[in-house]
């Protein structure tokens, strides 16, 4: 199938077969092998198969290498960007679905149309730290809607970590992202801080960005 993928020019349809291929495969490593061969090739129209074909892995080292590629070799519309989060949130490992999650915020931020997925994989980890260093990368990006920013603060209160927490918060004042819809949840996710020390960063970093 890889060997299919590559000749030139790509003959109409083969991704289409090559993707269908995998179905019968038992390798992860295998399936990603086609999977990001159809991806460098440019063939993949429907991107639906594509990540339902993610889904179905085993191997998050695997996953993570697919959907990394799909990010930087595919353009991806509404339905794609849903996709591509909804394959992330079958992903088990927390350092790979963290990855992968960080990626996509990079390179599409998070409009209020994918959301719900996008919270949905960032509840699938449980690590605190992987999903500061999500939630890091998509304050540094800016652009945040408010009703976005509110669902991020009220999962933020949600989190174990006091000093993960205030990491999260004290990312979004750095880059003055806080927005005047968003900032009672704000305050909700710092009040749920129990370390006075990280709850105190907070509050006073809210003071300080509030009185510029």
């Amino acid at each position: 199938l890889t060997a299919l993928l590559a000749a030139r020019p790509l003959a109409t349809g083969v991704a289409h077969i090559a993707l269908g291929g995998v179905e019968d495969m038992h390798s992860d490593y295998e399936r990603g092998e086609v999977l990001r061969a159809a991806l460098a090739a440019g063939g993949i129209e429907q991107t639906d198969t594509l990540f339902a074909a993610v889904g179905r892995m085993t191997s998050s080292y695997e996953q993570r290498r697919v959907l990394t590629d799909a990010l930087a070799k595919s353009a991806l519309g509404p339905d794609g960007r849903r996709g591509f989060l909804m394959a992330a949130a079958t992903i088990e490992s927390d350092y790979d679905c963290g990855q992968v999650l960080t990626a996509y915020v990079k390179a599409n931020g998070v409009e209020p149309g994918v959301r719900q997925p996008f919270l949905a994989a960032l509840r699938t980890i449980d690590s605190d730290y992987e999903r500061r260093r999500v939630l890091t990368e998509l304050a540094a990006r800016g652009g945040v809607t408010a009703d976005v920013q509110q669902s991020v603060f009220d999962l933020v209160g949600t989190m174990r970590s006091d000093h993960d927490r205030a990491e999260v918060l004290l990312a979004f004042l750095n880059a003055r992202a806080v927005e005047s819809g968003s900032r009672q949840a704000f305050v909700s996710a710092a009040e749920r801080i129990k370390s006075a020390h990280d709850q105190n960063r907070v509050l006073a970093a809210l003071v300080r960005a509030e009185g510029r």
